[in-house]
């Protein structure tokens, strides 16, 4: 007969078996990328900006090419359908869905401290221009500006009179609300459209005290920032296309961080910082009810790429630069999902829903001696994947050969076997291949 003993031997070898597989089929599972460059578009010295057409990464298309003074619209083949010239520089804000633009005109006026005058015309994709508009602009800040949605309307932030107005995809004006009394001062906001643009919602701090008069701000004046968060309150409103206030709701923090609306328009997720300066708090809102679901202390979201699974609603954000989170805002369940180590820096989020995968790029930092200080130096970038349960798949090194910094503002789109990156500063698109 056997031994009880040896019955035990006999169970820890079984186990240290079934063990020994699960480990060797989670290091398969996670394989190594092997990312190599394929090939790269460079924009003229001349070019300021650029707008790509990033959703075929077989065959990117470059959509419009902003110049000091001019803009060019291309066909898909690639050649110039329009050009639009002005007298005056020129900075240009597109909608998420590229199918309007802002162009921005600045008047110079006669003297550093005299207000002047921005005019905002509104393009379609096709150079023809839909409606324009003139907002005052003070030489020390608190200058209003133009929010534009996918069909066109848009909602002048008036931050120096402490209203909004509301234009229709005519530019006429809809509607005027006043959100802040004189005696208050907006500190900071976030604002935006939802996707089909029936709703925009502002998030703003604004201080309680009264401020003292200077012209060199417009009408609200000089804000006094002798006091400190203590001073300031929060809220988040959301209003219909044309002006009409469907909620608004006073969140217990002092100051907005960032704000994103789901593509699907069911969700809103905003990151605060209050009561005091280091206390991050987001909160995962009904955009179409106001109703807060749920909110998770000590999240700073940086980045947020929503995704569904399975029919359940799932976010991934980043939280400051060197976490992953995922959130299924069904369950309400917060999973971390991925920590780097050392001088790694999360540079930006990619979803590829085709194949159902998620994914990171992250930098290896450093320090060296500087004049002054220290100065940041680059030694890699990695691309890290995972499937949507939250499971790493695969990661590799990007050849970062003459390639420079990836910036919060470039674009970054992943299909099943490709890679692209628009690096805004250097005007250029870079493109890898990624095999396995």
């Amino acid at each position: 007969m056997r031994s009880m003993w040896d019955s035990k031997i006999g169970a820890f070898i079984i186990l240290g078996v079934a063990f020994s597989i699960i480990l060797i089929s989670s290091l398969s599972a996670q394989q190594e990328l092997n990312i190599a460059p394929l090939d790269e578009i460079r924009f003229s010295e001349t070019t300021k900006t650029a707008t790509m057409n990033l959703d075929d990464l077989q065959a990117p298309k470059t959509k419009h090419e902003v110049f000091p003074q001019k803009i060019t619209f291309y066909n898909n083949d690639g050649t110039a359908e329009f050009t639009k010239e002005y007298t005056e520089n020129i900075g240009v804000v597109s909608t998420a869905n590229n199918k309007f633009l802002q162009i921005w005109r600045h008047s110079i006026p006669p003297s550093k401290d005299a207000t002047g005058i921005n005019t905002v015309d509104v393009l379609d994709n096709k150079c023809s221009a839909l409606w324009s508009k003139e907002f005052p602009s003070y030489p020390y800040g608190l200058s209003p500006y133009l929010i534009l949605s996918n069909q066109g309307t848009g909602v002048g932030v008036m931050v120096d009179q402490n209203k909004l107005i509301f234009f229709d995809d005519k530019g006429n004006k809809q509607n005027e609300i006043l959100v802040l009394s004189p005696e208050e001062a907006f500190d900071k906001s976030r604002e935006n459209f939802s996707s089909d643009g029936s709703l925009f919602t502002i998030a703003f701090a604004y201080r309680c005290n009264p401020v003292s008069p200077d012209s060199k701000r417009g009408t609200r004046g000089r804000i006094d920032r002798t006091n400190t968060m203590r001073d300031m309150n929060s809220e988040l409103i959301t209003f219909t296309e044309d002006g009409n206030e469907v909620w608004r709701s006073k969140l217990q923090a002092k100051r907005i961080s960032r704000m994103f609306i789901s593509p699907d328009d069911k969700y809103l997720v905003c990151t605060y910082t209050g009561p005091g300066a280091r206390d991050k708090t987001t909160f995962f809102i009904d955009i179409q009810t106001g109703e807060e679901l749920f909110f998770s202390e000590g999240i700073d979201a940086h980045y947020a790429e929503f995704f569904n699974k399975d029919n359940q609603d799932f976010v991934v954000l980043s939280h400051q630069a060197n976490k992953l989170i995922l959130v299924n805002l069904n369950t309400r369940k917060v999973s971390p999902l991925y920590t780097t180590t050392g001088g790694n820096k999360i540079l930006g989020l990619v979803l590829d829903q085709r194949s159902h995968r998620i994914g990171h790029i992250a930098a290896e930092q450093g320090y060296e001696p500087a004049l002054r200080g220290q100065r940041v130096t680059l030694s890699s970038y990695f691309l890290r994947l995972f499937n949507f349960d939250g499971s790493l798949i695969s990661q590799g090194s990007i050849p970062i050969e003459n390639m420079g910094f990836i910036r919060g503002g470039d674009e970054i789109k992943l299909a099943k076997d490709r890679l692209a990156i628009h690096l805004h500063d250097s005007k250029r698109v870079l493109l890898f291949s990624i095999s396995k």
